[in-house]
């Protein structure tokens, strides 16, 4: 099973960018105009919403192909490829922080019980106190596992197309409503990243799901209006909105980029040959997206979701190199040599 459209790897490239901008500290140098109207776009969270939309936009898109040509949905293999593709990195990860916990530097400070909520996937509903530097970012991983555990069971079952459209909308609404009412239930659970919780942070891949789906379902169509270069605009300005909208809508910014991420996104598929996606594929960038899950992985402990780490491998410029030196070789030895067996898991052979 080989899926790869030209552009993505761009897209993670962008998005992996935003978020090491934001932990190395660069958007605090700037004017307080930056911080409320510019930093919500370029951040880490838009930079995960770009993760999340292609995210829910390729698994909807490979588990239809996988239906459609064999009738079915193996849940096994769904999550044997999703465990090869993410785990083994993850795993070394965790042992590395567990070592530095027992026998590391007194620089790195690690919440045992919050390693046990990140192993688990479940940091986002851990209490804020337990979220330290080194393991804060495993939230959106978090997000995508439990989005995982339940889109593969929608799409296999979900047999009419009205569920599965619906689904995804009621989550986004519902992750709207979370939004307009969080305030009440902040007061409630205090000490706890609400806004880290599946609803509302799975918005944008539900939103990437939606468009999957759609896109699977009326591709013609699809093609016909998503390839044009106005709705590239419509995608951009979307995406940027935060310059124009007043304060008391910019809670709700979030799930206005993704949508925005979701059509540039589109474009993208719709428009292979054009000039972004071939900027998007030029080599280094193409190539910066290729390693975006090891950097991101690694960049915990070495950028400590900071700025504020007190060792000299987690000191700029130290700390980029070292990540991105140890996400080159994770991806070249360790995600490489997992990947080379989801062909045992591929839905092109028969169940």
């Amino acid at each position: 099973m080989n899926y790869y459209i030209k552009g993505f790897n761009g897209l993670r490239a962008i998005s992996i960018s935003f978020v090491l901008l934001e932990h190395l500290g660069v958007y605090d140098l700037w004017s307080p105009f930056f911080r409320e109207k510019v930093w919500p776009f370029v951040c880490g969270t838009s930079g995960v919403n770009i993760f999340f939309a292609i995210s829910g936009y390729l698994i909807t898109t490979i588990l239809l192909r996988e239906k459609e040509k064999n009738g079915n949905i193996s849940i096994k293999n769904f999550f044997a490829r999703r465990f090869l593709r993410l785990m083994p990195p993850l795993i070394l990860f965790v042992i590395t922080v567990g070592l530095i916990m027992f026998w590391g530097p007194d620089g790195i400070k690690v919440s045992k019980l919050g390693l046990i909520f990140a192993s688990f996937y479940c940091l986002n509903f851990a209490p804020r106190i337990l979220w330290t530097h080194e393991i804060t970012h495993t939230w959106s991983l978090a997000i995508e596992e439990q989005f995982y555990l339940i889109w593969p069971w929608v799409i296999k079952y979900g047999n009419v197309a009205k569920r599965i459209i619906g689904f995804c909308i009621a989550m986004v609404f519902l992750s709207l409503a979370f939004i307009a009412y969080k305030g009440q239930i902040a007061d409630i659970f205090v000490g706890f990243r609400i806004m880290k919780w599946f609803i509302p942070a799975s918005a944008p891949i539900f939103l990437g799901a939606l468009a999957g789906f759609l896109n699977f379902r009326h591709e013609l169509l699809f093609s016909k209006y998503f390839s044009k270069n106005w709705m590239l605009v419509i995608g951009i300005v979307l995406s940027i909105s935060s310059l124009i909208l007043p304060s008391q809508l910019l809670d709700y910014f979030m799930i206005v980029h993704a949508l925005g991420t979701t059509i540039v996104l589109l474009y993208v598929v719709h428009r292979q040959q054009s000039v972004l996606t071939n900027t998007l594929e030029f080599t280094p960038i193409n190539y910066i997206g290729k390693i975006s899950y090891g950097i991101y992985i690694w960049q915990g402990i070495f950028l400590t979701t900071g700025p504020g780490g007190k060792l000299w491998v987690q000191q700029f410029p130290h700390n980029v190199i070292i990540t991105l030196g140890v996400a080159i070789i994770s991806f070249h030895t360790l995600e490489k040599y997992a990947l080379s067996y989801k062909k045992y898991f591929s839905y092109n052979l028969k169940q």
